[in-house]
C-alpha cells in the first residue's frame, strides 16, 4: 500500500513538471530579473509586475541567482496572443496620415528627381539612392508603413525602365521667368538687410525670422511655376546670409562669460582678502565666501576661476595661521585701516593750523609732524601713507616761493646751489660729447630744448645762462677751424653739392630722399673729389644734409 501511495504521488509529479519542461522546449518560458525576493510572499507581488512587462505571464515560479541581491521569476509567452511585430489597432489609425502625408511628399520627390535626371539613368539612380538614405533615417515611416513603401518603390522603378528614351524640350521662356523671378525675390531680402545692426542676440534673430520668411514665400512661388533649382538656389543664399550675419554670436556669448567668470572670480579674492582684518575669524569666513562664489561660478562653468579662488583661499589661510602664531602685533585687526584713519586726522589738524596767524601757524604744523610721525613709526605703517601725510603738511604750509636766476630777494639756500652746480656739471659733460659729432648745431639745439626750461624752473637760471655761453663758443672756435681752403674749386663745388642736396629734399619720402644722396655720394667722381680736398665745405655739406634729410 506504501508502495502504491509513492507510485501515485510520483506520476502526480511528473505530470506537473510536463508542461513547464515542454514550454522551456518550445521556447515559450524564459526567466526574467526582478531583484532581491525574500519569500513566496513577496515572489507574488513582484514577479506578476516584472513579467507584464516583458509582454508574458507569471508561471508561479522563482528562484534566487545570488543570495539577498538577485532572484529571477519564470515567465511564459504566449505567441498567438503576444507578438512584438503586430500592431495594435488604436496605432494603426495613428499613423495612418503621417504615412500618407509622407508618401505624398516622397512621391513629389521621386517626380522630381526623374524631371532634374534629363534622360540620364545614371543621374536618375543617384537621385533615387539619395532619397533612400534621406527617408532611411525616418525611421517612424520605415517600420510602419511598409504598404506606402512598397508604392514607391513600384512607381521609382516604372519611371527607371521608362527614363531610357526620356527627352524634356527645351524651354527658353521658362530659364527666362525663373531667372526673372529669382531676381525679384532677392530684391525682397532688402527689407531684411534694412535692420539695423546691432552686435547682439536681438538683431540675429529679427534678421534670422525676416530672412526666413522671405526665403519660405518666394522658394514656394517658384516651386510652383515648377523653378526647383533656383528656389533651392534662393534657400542656401540664404542660409549663407544669415550665418553671415550671426558669425559674431557665439564669439560674444562667449566674451560675456568670459568676463562674468572674471569679474565673479576678482571679487571673491577680494573679499577672501578682506577676511585677513580678523585673523582669528579669517577661517571661517574664508571658507564661506569660497562656497558661495564656487557655488555661482560652477554653474557657469568657470573651472579656471574656481580653481583660482581655491588657490587664494588656501593662501589666506596660511597667512592668517602666521598673522596668530607670530601675535598680537602681526594680528590686529584693521592694521591698514588705523594707518589710514591716522593720515586722514592729520590733514584735519593741519587745515585747522593753516587758519591761525603767521606765527601761530607754524608752530601748531610742526607740533602736528613730529606727532604724527612719531605714530606712524609706532603702528609701522607703510612709507606710502607717511610720504602722503608729509604732502598734506607742504600743501597747508603754503606754496613755496620757486627761486630761479631772475631773483632778486635774499640769495639761494645751499642745497639748491648745490644741485645746480651738479646739473650744470653733468650738462657740460653732454656739450663736450656734441662738438665731437658732425652735426655739432643740431646736437647743441637738441640740449638746449631739453635742458634749458627744467634748470631756470629749478631755480638755476645762472649756471643755464653760463652753459648755453659755453657752448656757443665751443661751436665758433671749432667751425673756424673746420673751414678748408678759401679756393675757387672748393666754393663752386660746394655749390653744386649743395643744389643737388635741395634737389634730393624735394623727393617725396625719406626713403627716396636718402637714395638720391647715396647716388651722388657714391656714383659723383666730382664729389668725391671735393671732399678729399675741401674738408671744412665737405663737413658743412654733410650738416646740410643731415638738416635737409630726416
Amino acid at each position: 500500500m506504501a508502495k502504491l501511495k509513492f507510485i501515485i504521488i510520483l506520476l502526480f509529479g511528473l505530470m506537473l513538471m510536463v508542461p513547464d519542461s515542454y514550454a522551456q522546449r518550445r521556447g515559450r518560458s524564459f526567466s526574467q530579473k526582478a531583484g532581491p525576493i525574500w519569500n513566496g510572499g513577496h515572489a507574488n507581488r513582484v514577479c506578476p509586475r516584472v513579467c507584464s512587462r516583458a509582454r508574458a505571464k507569471w508561471t508561479g515560479g522563482w528562484w534566487t541567482t545570488r543570495p539577498g541581491r538577485m532572484s529571477v521569476c519564470q515567465c511564459n509567452r504566449n505567441k498567438k496572443k503576444y507578438r512584438s511585430h503586430r500592431i495594435s489597432r488604436i496605432k494603426k489609425a495613428k499613423f495612418r496620415r503621417f504615412c500618407r502625408v509622407t508618401k505624398h511628399r516622397a512621391w513629389r520627390a521621386v517626380n522630381r528627381c526623374a524631371r532634374y535626371s534629363r534622360g540620364s539613368k545614371r543621374r536618375l539612380g543617384r537621385c533615387f539612392n539619395r532619397l533612400k538614405r534621406i527617408y532611411g533615417k525616418n525611421r517612424r515611416f520605415m517600420r510602419h508603413c511598409k504598404r506606402q513603401i512598397r508604392q514607391i518603390t513600384n512607381h521609382a522603378r516604372r519611371l527607371y525602365v521608362r527614363q531610357r528614351g526620356y527627352r524634356p524640350p527645351r524651354r527658353n521662356w521658362k530659364r527666362r521667368y525663373c531667372n526673372v523671378k529669382y531676381r525679384q525675390s532677392i530684391r525682397k531680402m532688402r527689407k531684411c538687410n534694412r535692420i539695423r545692426k546691432r552686435r547682439n542676440l536681438a538683431y540675429v534673430r529679427k534678421f534670422r525670422n525676416c530672412a526666413r520668411r522671405v526665403a519660405r514665400n518666394q522658394s514656394r512661388q517658384l516651386r510652383r511655376r515648377g523653378c526647383y533649382r533656383k528656389a533651392n538656389h534662393l534657400n542656401r543664399s540664404v542660409s549663407r546670409r544669415i550665418a553671415w550675419r550671426s558669425r559674431w554670436v557665439r564669439r560674444y556669448s562667449y566674451r560675456y562669460k568670459r568676463n562674468y567668470c572674471r569679474n565673479n572670480g576678482n571679487k571673491a579674492v577680494s573679499s577672501i582678502y578682506r577676511c585677513l582684518r580678523r585673523p582669528k575669524f579669517a577661517k571661517g569666513c574664508a571658507n564661506k565666501v569660497e562656497r558661495r562664489y564656487k557655488r555661482r561660478l560652477k554653474r557657469r562653468r568657470c573651472r579656471f576661476q574656481v580653481r583660482r579662488i581655491t588657490r587664494f583661499t588656501r593662501t589666506v589661510k596660511r597667512i592668517a595661521q602666521n598673522r596668530l602664531r607670530r601675535g598680537p602685533r602681526y594680528a590686529s585687526r584693521g592694521k591698514a585701516n588705523k594707518c589710514r584713519v591716522t593720515v586722514r586726522a592729520s590733514r584735519n589738524n593741519f587745515k585747522k593750523c593753516s587758519r591761525r596767524v603767521r606765527a601761530g601757524k607754524n608752530k601748531c604744523l610742526k607740533m602736528f609732524e613730529r606727532y604724527y610721525e612719531r605714530k606712524l613709526k609706532k603702528m609701522r605703517c607703510n612709507k606710502r601713507l607717511v610720504r602722503e601725510m608729509r604732502r598734506h603738511l607742504r600743501a597747508y604750509r603754503g606754496k613755496p616761493i620757486r627761486k630761479t636766476a631772475s631773483f632778486k630777494g635774499k640769495g639761494r639756500s645751499p642745497r639748491v646751489l648745490a644741485a645746480c652746480k651738479a646739473r650744470a656739471n653733468k650738462l657740460r659733460i653732454k656739450v663736450n660729447r656734441c662738438l665731437k659729432t658732425r652735426n655739432v648745431r643740431k646736437c647743441m639745439e637738441g640740449i638746449q630744448r631739453k635742458h634749458e626750461r627744467p634748470m631756470k624752473k629749478a631755480g638755476c637760471g645762472k649756471e643755464a645762462n653760463q652753459i648755453g655761453q659755453y657752448a656757443e663758443a665751443r661751436t665758433r672756435s671749432l667751425m673756424s677751424k673746420r673751414k678748408g681752403s678759401k679756393g675757387k674749386f672748393c666754393r663752386q663745388h660746394k655749390m653744386m653739392a649743395m643744389q643737388r642736396v635741395g634737389k634730393c629734399a624735394s623727393g617725396k619720402s625719406s626713403k627716396s630722399k636718402r637714395a638720391c644722396v647715396n647716388r651722388m655720394v657714391i656714383k659723383q667722381k666730382w664729389f668725391r673729389t671735393f671732399k678729399q680736398k675741401c674738408r671744412g665745405e665737405g663737413d658743412d655739406v654733410d650738416d646740410h644734409i643731415e638738416n635737409k634729410i630726416k
